[in-house]
């Protein structure tokens, strides 16, 4: 029996090994080649990265490293504020996965490699969402070959490789474990009618909730998928699958504040009470919000199949193509019930449509009117829709080759085509994705690159594993602004062309080359992340062969007089951050052991202690603020001498 008349439900046997030789190794090699390259790429020290914003939350699961046993860091994983200052997510999982995370990357650094993205998050992710996109596509009875090419077009996407690669939070990677995993189960469910299965579905779903906001749209997206979760099905089940939203909101609105209350050092949490979900909805209103919407699923189409242009012809076209194919099939007739091609092309398409204005919905929530730059390129905030495509491409294959089976020839060429298509869309997908991180992960680590960053901690790598706590470790990082901003000008007018200043790529990078998100002392953070037993004397020199500052005095730090309290600290500043955020930066203070920040919240307020810094401090993250007060701040400088007067004051209104 040939690929092409394999039976529909080819039972608990993979269908791939049912097959000769010859077809088996192409399969193989089909899935086995963007493996190794993805894995290429993840090693590599260049392309890999982590996030600044992530620095707080190691340096607070590690804040007592000889002290605190494995049960008192995973514990944090309930001090919601070390994670989302704000109130306004509903993601415990994504802050139990990042507390893993974080506990596990010394040992990783130790033992193995000082890689920020190689975490048991990151790994489970690359292994369970191919094997259960796989399986589900093997089992729907489709010749292997054809499952092993649109497998390996998820791989190479730049929505799989963008929650893999860099180190931002884990929660889009749990959303694309548990998005495969319900679409897995569920076409199990299909199949079977076994309640273990439809548990299974309902378990997956849940766990998508809350792990991320983006994992909600993984509800609908099964209901349109696989109807026979709640239709036709018993009552319990059909009553089960129906009550998850409502079982979503009474687990946030009664269990988790109960949970955070008696067990989290930050108390309350009530992510509901934040009026601002429910002004989104205005934006279902306005015109202009379903023309970025339309956007976002045009490039989420392009960027999944390969294509980098952003104009509006080619963003014309995907449309058409996206959901001109399922009206086609619906007018030729083509027979639509729950398991044919077309019934999942049409609901496939709906899935997609739905997800790009949902994503645009959370896009627009911080940052209104907006066509985000990383959604235009389906980079981490919106890589979920990479599977909804990929799902799309196979039921648009599957009724293709429904339509021409009764042609040998026509059905080979559509087989064969198809794959080639699927070879040449994996080749392009690995350069984009290389193009577009590297100008992503420049906007981050600006003026730093991750290259110097990680060669100088592997140059010193033997020293630091071999160095008794508290034996000082000297780190020299490099400082090149104006090389990372002509590198960046040159990968930007690669990708965009001649008006490559006219995105928001670039324009995001002339406001991070202004104002930094990796600042200076970020870099000992990112250290104590990957090494938090060892101490280490981090030194910042320019590229041009500026000479390091004397040990344990940051660069632009002025100097203290002898035997006296510091000075006053300087240049004080307060800059708003996405999410609401107020990042207080200022100039080093030599001789201080620390820091004190005070905040007034309100006029007519007094000022209270927020916090304190350490030695060579230059920046405090504020957070849990309330939007319209007008905040004020202001710093002291102390060592066993004294303090130092107040600084002058720095006030702003919380967005």
């Amino acid at each position: 029996m040939t690929a092409l008349s394999a039976p529909a439900n080819p039972g608990t046997l993979p269908l791939l090994l049912r097959k000769g030789p010859a077809t088996w190794f192409i399969c193989i090699l089909l899935i086995a080649a963007p493996s190794m390259y993805a894995a290429r790429i993840w090693l590599d020290s260049g392309q890999s990265w982590l996030h600044p914003e992530l620095f707080a939350t190691s340096a607070y699961i590690w804040n007592f490293p000889e002290t605190e046993t494995f049960g008192d860091r995973l514990r944090k994983a309930l001090d919601w504020k070390a994670f989302d200052p704000n109130v306004n997510r509903v993601r415990p999982l994504n802050d139990l996965a990042e507390t893993a995370d974080a506990i596990a990357r010394p040992f990783i650094a130790r033992y193995v490699v000082p890689q920020p993205s190689i975490t048991p998050t990151a790994l489970l992710t690359a292994v369970v969402t191919p094997v259960a996109v796989m399986g589900f596509l093997l089992r729907d009875g489709v010749s292997g070959l054809r499952a092993a090419s649109i497998t390996g077009v998820l791989i190479s996407s730049v929505g799989f490789l963008s929650v893999l690669i860099p180190y931002i939070r884990p929660a889009k990677k749990l959303v694309f474990l548990f998005l495969a995993a319900s679409i897995w189960f569920a076409f199990s469910h299909r199949r079977t009618k076994s309640s273990s299965d439809h548990l299974f579905v309902v378990a997956s779903l849940l766990l998508g909730f809350f792990s991320d906001e983006m994992g909600l749209i993984a509800y609908p997206a099964v209901a349109l998928l696989f109807p026979s979760m709640f239709l036709r099905a018993s009552k319990w089940k059909a009553g089960l699958f129906a009550s998850l939203p409502v079982i979503f909101l009474l687990v946030t609105y009664v269990i988790l504040p109960f949970v955070y209350i008696r067990f989290s050092v930050h108390g309350a949490w009530d992510a509901i009470g934040d009026g601002k979900k429910l002004e989104i909805l205005r934006y279902l209103f306005d015109p202009s919000f379903y023309r970025v919407s339309a956007i976002h699923i045009a490039d989420a189409f392009l960027t999944t199949f390969g294509i980098e242009e952003r104009s509006w012809p080619f963003e014309a076209v995907a449309l058409s193509i996206l959901f001109g194919a399922p009206l086609i099939a619906l007018l030729i007739r083509v027979p639509v019930y729950e398991g044919s091609p077309s019934h999942g092309l049409v609901a496939s398409g709906s899935t997609v449509l739905l997800s790009g204005i949902y994503t645009t919905l959370l896009d627009w929530y911080p940052f209104p009117g907006q066509v985000s730059y990383l959604g235009s390129f389906t980079f981490y905030y919106h890589s979920s829709m990479s599977i909804f495509l990929v799902v799309w491409l196979y039921y648009l294959w599957g009724v293709i080759i429904s339509q021409t089976k009764q042609y040998a020839i026509l059905s080979r060429v559509s087989l064969f085509s198809g794959i080639i298509l699927c070879v040449l869309i994996m080749f392009s997908n690995f350069r984009m994705f290389q193009r577009i991180n590297d100008l992503t992960r420049m906007i981050h680590v600006f003026p730093y690159t991750s290259l110097s960053i990680f060669s100088e901690i592997e140059n010193h790598l033997n020293e630091i594993r071999a160095a008794a706590p508290g034996t000082p470790i000297r780190v020299e990082f490099q400082r090149d602004p104006e090389g990372v901003i002509r590198e960046f000008s040159a990968k930007a007018r690669d990708v965009f062309g001649e008006r490559w200043q006219d995105n928001d790529y670039s324009r995001t990078f002339m406001a991070v080359s202004a104002n930094p998100i990796m600042k200076d002392f970020h870099l000992e953070a990112l250290l104590h992340a990957f090494f938090p037993y060892n101490s280490f004397d981090v030194q910042i020199m320019a590229v041009s062969g500026e000479q390091p500052e004397p040990s344990g005095v940051a660069a632009g730090t002025s100097p203290a007089p002898a035997n006296a309290p510091p000075t006053v600290p300087e240049a004080l500043q307060a800059t708003i951050r996405p999410g609401g955020n107020v990042l207080l930066t200022w100039r080093p203070v030599a001789g201080a052991t620390e820091v004190r920040v005070e905040r007034r919240d309100g006029a007519g307020f007094p000022f209270q202690e927020l916090g304190v810094t350490g030695p060579g401090s230059s920046g405090h993250l504020n957070t849990s603020l309330t939007s319209g007060v007008e905040y004020a701040w202001r710093l002291r400088a102390c060592n066993s001498l004294g303090c130092s007067p107040y600084s002058p004051e720095v006030a702003i209104s919380a967005p």
